[in-house]
């Protein structure tokens, strides 16, 4: 067998190196990176065969074997990865009122692109929570680095909220019924303030505050009926709260 494949890559961008075999297949197969442990291919039907990896080092084979014997093996994949670069958003707030009407967003260093569009007004970005709407937006930046030709992203994800605060349910507020057999789940709380707030369920059994403005639910821990959510935090030295129902 002979491995081969040599190249270059970007963080994050994975690449093929190739195996080619002879004899008669099934074959099995084993290759490592560097001196780790070595990883076992096995069956392998067709030649050539295409192992995807995204870490940098020198790839070999230590073993093959076809139907009736064990072979030999040969070649190496010299993998260099170039790093991505540092990309950052500023600027954002978790959570913002659904009456704000624009936000300044910076993307660091200069010259990517937001996705989706922002406004830009005077060679600034800006992020509009009262034309956005309510729900959960994701902003993504994407910078290329014009010497190595990689890309690095940064995503950050803003809640614009109808009240001071809000509960966010899975799949964007809209499931509030839950199947006693459904995995564990998770909901988030919001809130203008962009404080850090706790959470309670009426009954006191089946939800676990993680301390991060996320609670995970678990329905196998709780009774068929309804249930009510309390996400409380304080805002300028008063303890305020808001409640969410689901089944």
């Amino acid at each position: 067998a002979l491995i081969s494949g040599t190249t270059t890559t970007c963080e994050y961008i994975p690449v093929n190196i190739r195996i080619d075999l002879t004899g008669t297949p099934p074959w099995s197969v084993s290759y490592r990176r560097n001196s780790t442990p070595a990883i076992q291919v096995t069956p392998l039907y067709a030649s050539p065969h295409l192992v995807t990896v995204n870490e940098s080092g020198n790839y070999n084979l230590v073993s093959v074997a076809d139907k009736y014997c064990p072979g030999t093996v040969s070649g190496n994949a010299l993998i260099s990865v170039t790093p991505a670069p540092e990309v950052t958003i500023t600027g954002l707030n978790p959570a913002y009122s659904s009456q704000t009407l624009f936000v300044p967003v910076f993307g660091n260093p200069k010259g990517g692109t937001f996705t989706p569009p922002l406004i830009e007004i005077h060679d600034t970005n800006f992020f509009s929570p009262r034309y956005s709407g309510p729900g959960m937006h994701v902003i993504t930046y994407t910078y290329r680095d014009p010497y190595t030709g990689c890309y690095g992203y940064d995503t950050v994800v803003v809640a614009v909220l109808t009240a001071n605060a809000d509960i966010i349910f899975p799949e964007n507020d809209t499931r509030k019924f839950f199947c006693y057999n459904e995995p564990a789940f998770t909901v988030s709380g919001h809130n203008t303030a962009n404080v850090t707030g706790s959470f309670s369920i009426s009954g006191g059994v089946g939800l676990v505050d993680n301390h991060n403005n996320t609670a995970t639910i678990s329905p196998s821990k709780l009774r068929s009926g309804s249930y009510t959510i309390t996400y409380s935090y304080n805002s300028g030295g008063a303890n305020l709260d808001v409640q969410e129902a689901f089944e």
